[in-house]
């Protein structure tokens, strides 16, 4: 077990269980407290609510991990990197329709960045609407070494430098 995950908030669909996953959440971030292990966040529609929650437990050291499939806003991203979390970034940044998402990645440091692919869904382009795959990647990198203008090689030897460093292997 290298992490505790994917925990955390979703309001996109219903806020009428809101409660309870907080209390679920608590939990979640208490036992990879216990263990020293990483979380792997999922927010959706609900930054300032897990904030709330992570806030809570910010003068405990071992508090650490990503926000998976990142989309949220450069505010949140800085305020996330400063509690020693990572930014994971999913095929969603290649659609031509995220260019808010794009600009934020754009300012991030790539020495917090992870890429991921979210299997079975967000499928990057050129690969959108079919089932997502670990080897669908590379679009994602490819993207990103032209977004960042950075070379694609070194951008997969940090994103893969920063995955080793936060799971500990």
């Amino acid at each position: 077990v290298v992490a505790v995950g994917e925990v955390g908030l979703d309001l996109y669909h219903s806020k009428d269980f809101s409660d309870e996953q907080v209390r679920m959440f608590q939990a979640q971030i208490e036992l990879a407290l216990e263990y020293d292990l990483p979380l792997i966040l999922h927010c959706r529609e609900a930054f300032d609510l897990l904030w709330e929650c992570l806030s809570a437990y910010k003068s405990d050291s071992r508090l650490r991990g990503v926000w998976h499939c990142f989309d949220g806003s450069l505010e949140q991203a800085e305020k996330m990197m400063a509690a020693q979390f990572e930014i994971s970034i999913s095929g969603i940044v290649t659609y031509k329709n995220a260019t808010e998402l794009q600009d934020v990645i754009s300012k991030l440091p790539i020495e917090r960045l992870l890429v991921e692919t979210d299997c079975p869904y967000l499928a990057p382009m050129p690969k959108r609407g079919r089932a997502n795959e670990p080897a669908y990647v590379d679009y994602i990198l490819t993207y990103l070494s032209s977004l960042l203008q950075k070379d694609k090689l070194e951008l997969a030897r940090q994103t893969s430098e920063n995955t080793r460093r936060l799971f500990a292997f």
